[in-house]
């Protein structure tokens, strides 16, 4: 009888010993439990050509209004104007041919030529695309048709899809970053109007202003006291639609020029 005993402890002591071992296997391939260590981890980089053409699947912006280009069009390649790392093109490769040279011949600030590219896929037209800086920063692209100019534009960023539509976004010269459409038509780059323009800043006020409930001006709605936060949502020309940290919105009209009594809706340019 003892006999027996001893060797059911002897079977019960061996069946624990292997399950702790097939524990331990199991912890060794669970990757919760071993984590690549740091050292081994691979940063995903931009890869940026001699041209200026960036990786836009692993680009990651200077600035909001880049970034929201970037999530807008992940499709399309990007290059930056030779010699200048503050403006962009956004464009189709598949349809595109990459040039990206200055034009030294001018005396004064030289032209880049950037891409010959189409604006629709399904028409055989080709255009060029330059860019030139302006003389006092003012930055410029110009869209031509052999030696013939269709339009221009006073933009930070150009963006091609190749649907025949073209969007800008430009900063400078502008208290906010302004978004436009364009459409090609009868040979001619035309503005699609909207009703307004995006705003979209979060920010506070850094003097009292009051808000409207119409754009009317007649009937007051809310005074924000300085030191507000506050998001402005559209504008229309001078007049500004605001949201209010509670939830309301109403109309604000800048009659300051400039100089305006939100800390983030400020001028940059000449």
């Amino acid at each position: 009888m003892h006999r027996i005993y001893f060797i059911a402890i002897l079977f019960f002591l061996f069946s624990c010993q292997n399950k702790s071992a097939n524990d331990d296997q199991s912890d060794t391939g669970n990757p919760e439990n071993n984590p690549t260590p740091s050292d081994q981890l691979v940063e995903a980089k931009n890869e940026e050509s001699s041209n200026g053409e960036i990786n836009n699947k692993n680009q990651k912006s200077a600035g909001s209004s880049h970034e929201q280009n970037i999530m807008a069009f992940p499709d399309l390649k990007v290059v930056s104007p030779a010699g200048f790392d503050n403006a962009y093109v956004f464009y189709d490769s598949e349809h595109s041919q990459l040039i990206n040279e200055k034009d030294t011949a001018r005396d004064a600030e030289p032209t880049v030529s950037v891409i010959k590219t189409k604006l629709d896929v399904k028409e055989k037209d080709i255009y060029t695309i330059t860019f030139s800086p302006g003389l006092s920063n003012d930055p410029l692209f110009i869209v031509k048709k052999g030696k013939k100019e269709i339009g221009n534009f006073n933009a930070n960023e150009l963006i091609i899809p190749g649907n025949g539509t073209v969007y800008t976004s430009s900063r400078t010269n502008n208290l906010f970053d302004q978004r436009r459409k364009y459409q090609l038509k009868d040979g001619k780059i035309q503005e699609v109007k909207q009703p307004f323009l995006y705003v979209g800043l979060q920010t506070k006020t850094n003097a009292a202003i009051q808000l409207y409930s119409s754009n009317d001006f007649k009937q007051v709605l809310a005074s924000i006291p300085k030191d507000t936060d506050i998001e402005v949502l559209v504008s229309s020309g001078k007049n500004y639609l605001i949201r209010t940290p509670f939830g309301l919105t109403g109309w604000w009209k800048n009659t300051s020029g400039k100089d305006t009594p939100i800390e983030a809706l400020k001028f940059e340019g000449d």
